[in-house]
């Protein structure tokens, strides 16, 4: 059981080094890009909480609520992280209307082949953006990193996996104008457009009454961050709390990408 592990362990590291190594330069470009908006964007407004602090306490006390500066870094980030999602799904999608069959000929099983995709279009990403707000801090200040509010890093983490998730599913197209669709759609169609919706639902069914608590609340699991950010400071007007709403964003996403693995393990036809 530990050797066979293993194996498929050592297989997907290697399928994954081969995707990895046809998209390093744009992943170099990316993170680069993100981590140099991060550190423009959130060290001076961390070190302005420190010297406002500082005139009423300890400089490097307790973490402070995050300001505004903290959500707008995060929203660049998730834009250049998904594109690259996107593109690495575009690419899968490429190679399963030509050459997937070949890789699949070798030693590789298509559990391996499966994850290994995941983990490039899902977790790597969604872990570099998180890093790309981490790194350019602890390089300047290691103590700022400790300024940090990872509440809306991990919100925003927890729905961009979800969100990733859905680009694995479009890559089984086969068709690269599908997942670019879908990938527009997913990052800045449906998280607004859902929201137009829910306002045409109060206004015109309900009279100007709140949506029911029910649509609210599927919005909240599939969106935290985006909640947690349009409405900061009303928390107590939702029907979840961001935190436990991304419970329910986890349990999707992993749901989602067992359901991908076991699909392309016993239903997809590899052509």
């Amino acid at each position: 059981m530990l050797g066979d592990l293993r194996k498929f362990a050592f297989r997907a590291k290697l399928h994954m080094e081969f995707i990895l190594a046809r998209h390093i330069s744009l992943y170099a470009v990316v993170a680069f890009l993100a981590a140099l908006l991060n550190a423009y964007i959130v060290i001076p407004s961390i070190l302005d909480q420190i010297v406002t602090a500082s005139m009423s306490g300890p400089p490097f006390g307790p973490v402070r609520p995050p300001t505004p500066f903290m959500g707008i870094s995060l929203t660049l980030a998730h834009l250049i992280f998904s594109l690259v999602s996107v593109s690495i799904a575009a690419s899968m999608a490429g190679e399963l209307a030509s050459t997937s069959l070949f890789h699949l000929s070798q030693p590789l099983r298509r559990s391996e082949y499966s994850v290994s995709w995941l983990l490039a279009i899902v977790w790597l990403p969604s872990l570099l953006m998180a890093l790309s707000l981490f790194v350019p801090i602890s390089a300047f200040d290691p103590r700022l990193v400790l300024r940090v509010s990872f509440q809306p890093i991990y919100l925003r983490l927890v729905e961009d996996i979800l969100t990733f998730s859905m680009f694995c599913w479009a890559a089984l197209t086969r068709r690269r104008g599908v997942v670019a669709f879908i990938g527009i759609f997913f990052i800045l169609l449906l998280p607004y457009l859902s929201l137009v919706i829910l306002g045409l639902i109060s206004y015109v069914f309900l009279g100007g009454r709140n949506p029911p608590s029910l649509l609210l609340t599927v919005y909240e699991i599939i969106f935290p961050s985006t909640t947690s950010t349009l409405f900061l400071g009303s928390v107590g007007q939702l029907s979840l709390d961001p935190m436990r709403a991304s419970v329910g964003t986890l349990i999707i996403s992993v749901f989602a990408q067992l359901s991908y693995v076991l699909y392309f393990i016993r239903k997809f036809e590899v052509k």
